[in-house]
């Protein structure tokens, strides 16, 4: 969703959404949207359902690429990197 789209679903302005993101969360949209779906690729990756293919696809990247690019501007590594360093705690689907 675009930042048009979201200021007609919540009835603001572009001008003061975009002041409320920066007031309330420190950030950008753009910047927050970005976070957001890359969260959602980690939670896709961790839980092992998808590879990154389906996982830029799921999260609305126009190619694995674009992905990994993003990845890598918000965490400093690669996706393949993040999950070879992430402990197993982490990837265990039966904890709590």
């Amino acid at each position: 969703m675009n930042v048009s789209q979201l200021s007609r679903e919540v009835h603001y302005s572009e001008r003061h959404l975009r002041r409320l993101f920066q007031e309330y969360l420190g950030t950008g949209v753009k910047t927050y949207s970005r976070i957001v779906r890359v969260n959602h690729v980690v939670s896709l990756l961790c839980r092992r359902q998808s590879g990154l293919e389906a996982a830029a696809g799921l999260t609305g990247y126009y190619d694995p690429s674009h992905l990994i690019r993003d990845f890598r501007e918000c965490c400093g590594i690669t996706p393949q990197e993040y999950l070879s360093r992430m402990s197993v705690f982490y990837s265990d689907p039966y904890k709590l």
